[in-house]
């Protein structure tokens, strides 16, 4: 969208993109627990700061554009942690998840939506921001915005090359972005998600009073990693992928179960539908 033309969007318009109301499904269903809450009022928040014209207090954390569960996850694990993290600080941050899939492409991966439907997620995505979504054009954004956390991912798109890139965490190679950003981790394991975990949860341990931990997070990471690492597969996985699940799993309300066999379920179901094309029409496909 044009920035002239995004300038005029109207309040009603706003609202309907904050909720998702411009592509209802047949029946909605509204998402239930403290991460689905989360999701929705950040995006309503900052809709209605855009329009405030205090663009420049949000930073946007985004993945790459194939939309895959992984960089889903991991946009989502670190805009809530930067967001709880700071909230009883003197400078809390605020942070949006940026998919950079548009919401109509979503579910050409069946598997995203199941695990965002099994994570109490609201239907037809209306919890989550997607770039079709923004306001105004990235080009114009990129220059008003605090700045960008990429996630497996690791140069911003060209869109956003004016963007100030904070942090960068990222399995794929390093080609030099953001040399100032911090954290900037690239490693190689199965799914990005391990390592966006790890930094979470090392973060999340040197608070002085912890922040609440939504069961329905935890399952969406214990997911991504499940299905980027073939349930674990040594052939697929790391030790570093392992031993993060363990440490998620440990909060999770499925410390109790055994852990290969709690990531095999899920690689299972994942992989299942990710199989199953039955309700993607031919355009989709």
């Amino acid at each position: 969208m044009a920035a002239s033309t995004a300038a005029a969007l109207p309040s009603q318009r706003t609202e309907q993109i904050a909720f998702g109301l411009q592509s209802l499904p047949h029946k909605l269903e509204e998402g239930v627990g403290h991460f689905s809450e989360w999701s929705r009022e950040t995006k309503k928040e900052f809709l209605i700061d855009w329009q405030a014209n205090k663009e420049s207090e949000w930073i946007f954390v985004m993945g790459n554009e194939g939309g895959d569960l992984d960089s889903i996850t991991a946009a989502l694990t670190w805009a809530y942690h930067l967001e709880h993290s700071s909230a009883n600080t003197s400078l809390p941050i605020k942070a949006m998840a940026l998919l950079q899939t548009p919401t109509d492409a979503l579910d050409l991966r069946p598997e995203n939506k199941l695990a965002l439907r099994n994570s109490d997620m609201s239907s037809g995505h209306r919890d989550l921001l997607t770039i079709d979504e923004l306001p105004e054009d990235p080009e114009t954004l990129s220059r008003k915005i605090k700045g960008i956390v990429l996630v497996d991912h690791p140069t911003p798109l060209r869109k956003w090359k004016d963007a100030k890139i904070l942090s960068i965490i990222d399995h794929h190679t390093d080609v030099g972005a953001g040399p100032d950003a911090h954290p900037r981790i690239f490693e190689k394991v199965a799914c990005c998600t391990t390592l966006v975990a790890r930094q979470m949860l090392d973060e999340l341990e040197q608070l002085p009073e912890e922040y609440h931990m939504p069961h329905e997070l935890l399952q969406l990471i214990l997911s991504a990693i499940a299905i980027d690492s073939d349930a674990l597969n040594p052939k697929k996985s790391t030790d570093e992928d392992r031993r993060q699940s363990e440490r998620v799993l440990k909060r999770s309300h499925w410390h109790k179960k055994d852990l290969e066999d709690v990531m095999e379920d899920l690689d299972g179901e994942l992989g299942d539908a990710k199989k199953d094309l039955a309700d993607l029409g031919l355009r989709d496909l």
